[in-house]
Formats: C-alpha cells, sequence, structure tokens
C-alpha cells in the first residue's frame, strides 16, 4: 500500500512535471507568437506611414503642378485682359473720335442752318418793313394827293364863285382883300405848320424803326452768344423765339394799326380843316385875284421847298441805311468771328476733357487689374489655407485610424491570450481529468494484479 501511494505519487509528480515543460512549451510558444504578431504590427506601421510620407509628396507634387498651372492660366488670362483693353481703348478712342466729328458736323450744320434761318429772317424782315415803309408811303401820299386835289378842286370854285361875287360886290374888295389876305397868311401858315409836322413824322418813324431794327439786330446778337454759351439751341428756345417773333409781329401789326388810326385821325383832321376853311371861304365875300395869285406862287415855292427837303430826307435817310448796312454787316462778321473762337474753345475744352477721361479710365483699369490681381493672390492663399487645413484633417483622421487600429490590434491581442489562458486552463482541466481517470484506471488494475503476502 505504501509503495502504492509512493509509485502513484511520483507518477502525480512526472505528470506535474510533464505538465509544466508543457505549460512552459506553451507559454514560450505563445511568446513567440506574440513577438511576430508585434513585429507584423510593427511592419504594417512603417508601411503605412511611408504610405503617408508617398502621399505627402505626391499631394506636394500635385499642388505645386495646380499652382504652376493656375500661374500659366492667370498670365494667359492676364495678356487677354491686356489685349481686350487695348483694343477696346482703340474702338473707345475711335469711338470718341467719331462722335466728336459727328458732334462738329451737327454744330457746323446747326450753324450753318442757323445762318441760313437768321439770314433768311433778316432778309424777311428787310422786306417785310420796306413793304410797310411803301404802304404807308404810299398811304401817306393817297391822302397828301385827296387833299391836294380837294384844295384844287375848292380854289377852282372859289375863284369863280368869288369872280362872280366879285363882280357883284366891287365897293367892299380892298377891305375884304385885306382880311382875306390875313385869313391866306395864316392858312399858308397853318399849311407850312402841318406840312413840317408831316414831314416830321415821317422821319421821325424812320428813326424808330432804324431803332428797333438796331436793338432787335443787339438783340439776336446777345441771344444768339447767349445760345452758343449754352452748347445746344433747343426746342424751348426755338419755340420761345417763334413766339417772340410772333408776337413782335402782333406787337408791330398793332402798331400799324394804331398807326392808320393815327393817319386816319389825321386825315380826318385835314379832311375837317380842309372842310372848314372851304366853309370859312364861301361865307367870305370878296377875295383878291392877287392874293390868289401870290398864294399859287408862293405854294409852288413851298411845295419846290418841300420837295428839295424830302430829296435831302431821301439821301439822308439812304445814307443812314448804308451805314446801318455797314454796322450790322460789321457786327454780323464780329459775332461770327466770336461764335467760331467759342467753338474752337468748346471743341478745345472737350478734347482735354476727352484726355482727362481717356487717363482717368487708364487709371481705373490699372486700378481694376491690381485688384484682380490681389484677389487672385488672395484666392490662391485662401486655396492654399483650405488644402493645408484638408491635409492637416487627412492626417488627423489617418492618426485616429492608426489609433483605432492599436487599439483594436491590442483588443484582438487581448482576446487572443484570453482565448489562449481559456484553451488552455480546458485543456488543463481536460489533462487532469484524463490524470485522474488514468490514476483511477490504474489503482483498479494495479489492486486486481497485485498479490498479497498470505497469498503467495
Amino acid at each position: 500500500m505504501h509503495t502504492h501511494h509512493r509509485d502513484s505519487e511520483a507518477i502525480h509528480t512526472q505528470h506535474i512535471d510533464r505538465e509544466a515543460i508543457h505549460t512552459h512549451h506553451r507559454d514560450s510558444e505563445a511568446i513567440h507568437t506574440h513577438h511576430r504578431d508585434r513585429e507584423a504590427i510593427h511592419t504594417q506601421h512603417r508601411d503605412h506611414s511611408e504610405a503617408i510620407h508617398t502621399h505627402h509628396r505626391d499631394s506636394e507634387a500635385i499642388h505645386t503642378h495646380h499652382r504652376d498651372r493656375e500661374a500659366i492660366h492667370t498670365q494667359h488670362r492676364d495678356r487677354e485682359a491686356i489685349h481686350t483693353h487695348h483694343r477696346d481703348s482703340e474702338a473707345i478712342h475711335t469711338h470718341h473720335r467719331d462722335s466728336e466729328a459727328i458732334h462738329t458736323q451737327h454744330i457746323d450744320r446747326e450753324a450753318i442752318h442757323t445762318h441760313h434761318r437768321d439770314s433768311e429772317a433778316i432778309h424777311t424782315h428787310h422786306r417785310d418793313r420796306e413793304a410797310i415803309h411803301t404802304q404807308h408811303r404810299d398811304r401817306e401820299a393817297i391822302p397828301n394827293h385827296n387833299r391836294d386835289s380837294e384844295a384844287i378842286h375848292t380854289h377852282h370854285r372859289d375863284r369863280i364863285h368869288t369872280h362872280h361875287r366879285d363882280r357883284k360886290h366891287t365897293h367892299h374888295r380892298d377891305s375884304e382883300a385885306i382880311y382875306t389876305q390875313h385869313i391866306d397868311r395864316e392858312a399858308i401858315h397853318t399849311h407850312h405848320r402841318d406840312s413840317e409836322a408831316i414831314h416830321t413824322h415821317p422821319r421821325d418813324r424812320e428813326a424808330i424803326h432804324t431803332h428797333h431794327r438796331d436793338s432787335e439786330a443787339i438783340h439776336t446778337h446777345h441771344r444768339d452768344r447767349e445760345a452758343i454759351h449754352t452748347h445746344h439751341i433747343d426746342s424751348e428756345a426755338i419755340h420761345t423765339h417763334h413766339i417772340d417773333r410772333i408776337h413782335t409781329h402782333h406787337t408791330d401789326s398793332e402798331a400799324i394799326h394804331t398807326n392808320h388810326r393815327d393817319s386816319e385821325a389825321i386825315h380826318t383832321h385835314h379832311r375837317d380843316r380842309i372842310h372848314t376853311h372851304h366853309i370859312d371861304r364861301l361865307h367870305t365875300h370878296h377875295t383878291d385875284s392877287e392874293a390868289i395869285h401870290s398864294n399859287h406862287r408862293d405854294s409852288e415855292a413851298i411845295h419846290t421847298h418841300h420837295r428839295d427837303r424830302e430829296a435831302k430826307h431821301t439821301n439822308h435817310r439812304d445814307r443812314e441805311a448804308i451805314h446801318s448796312h455797314h454796322i450790322d454787316s460789321e457786327a454780323i462778321h464780329t459775332h461770327h468771328t466770336d461764335r467760331e473762337a467759342i467753338h474752337t474753345q468748346h471743341r478745345d475744352r472737350e478734347a482735354i476733357h476727352t484726355q482727362h477721361r481717356d487717363r482717368e479710365a487708364i487709371h481705373t483699369n490699372h486700378r481694376d487689374s491690381e485688384a484682380i490681381h490681389t484677389h487672385h493672390r488672395d484666392s490662391e492663399a485662401l486655396h492654399t489655407h483650405h488644402r493645408d487645413r484638408e491635409t492637416i484633417h487627412t492626417h488627423h483622421t489617418d492618426r485616429e485610424a492608426i489609433h483605432t487600429h492599436h487599439t483594436d490590434s491590442e483588443a484582438i491581442h487581448t482576446n487572443h491570450r484570453d482565448s489562449e489562458a481559456i484553451h488552455t486552463h480546458h485543456r488543463d482541466r481536460e489533462a487532469i481529468h484524463t490524470n485522474h481517470r488514468d490514476r483511477i484506471h490504474t489503482h483498479h488494475r494495479d489492486s486486481v494484479s497485485y498479490t498479497y503476502p498470505s497469498q503467495r
């Protein structure tokens, strides 16, 4: 029994030793497997770092390529912009030159048209004034002719009536002749005064006409200079000019009407005076034929004097008209010279304004080009910043993935180790169970085959 226990103990020790050796081998195998797994993880890390480094190098090369292509594209775009600017500047210059030519042509046409219109208006105005003046002179001549005819007729009738009356009333002739002479002298004086008034009236009207014509020329000159100063004669000014001309025409018509009315009053006054004179002559009982003859002779002298004064007045009026025409021609020539100077000044100012506008356009183009260049540079910097942030974000993501991979590898390794420990525990329990079964089986066998000393 004691030997059996000792043998069982030896077998159990042997099993424990074998189990320890097996556990050592198994642990050595696990350590070797762990080292091999760590070597594989290290190789994987090295390959991943090499791939990240290659990716960075490739990204840098791609970025350099993109930046170079962007620079070439920017250079092409800038050259295209400069070419377009030159073409646009040339088109703007041509347009300005064409516009200046068209504007000058319009101004010249407007000036020629205005000159023709003004010349036509002056010619029409002179023709109308001349017609009015002729009409006035003719109308003035008709009352004078009628009055003279009436006076001659009255004179003949008075001579016949006086001759018959004188034949009947000879004894009162002397006193009546003196009285008649006084009346005739009064009539001659009145006739001289009326003739002077009639002569003065056309002369005054001619002076007023000349003054009005000069005032109208000065007013027209001022209005033309004002129109040139305002650069354009607009339709409102033309309309106002037409209204002024219509108003002036109405005013002239009104003046003509008033003049006609005054002439009618003068004619009525003359007719009344002749009628009164005729009545006075009818109520005169005696007239001296010598006084009548003296009256005829005096009337002829007065008529000759009036004709001479009329001729002198006509000569003066013609000289005045020639002088006024010279003054008007000088004023028109000065006006044309002034308009030409003002037009030249306006054209020079327009050229200076165009030059300033071109310089401003070039300056604006340079400023815009600088702004575009700055914008491109800022966009490039912003693009680089975004690309760098993207690279940093990718690097963080890769590091996060590596960390996750490490964590997963650690968990897998722990799981493998735990599984290995469980498997070892199961195997150890299986070995213990087998050992127990073998011990029981050996014990039974030994018990059956054992020979006690009493049986020997």
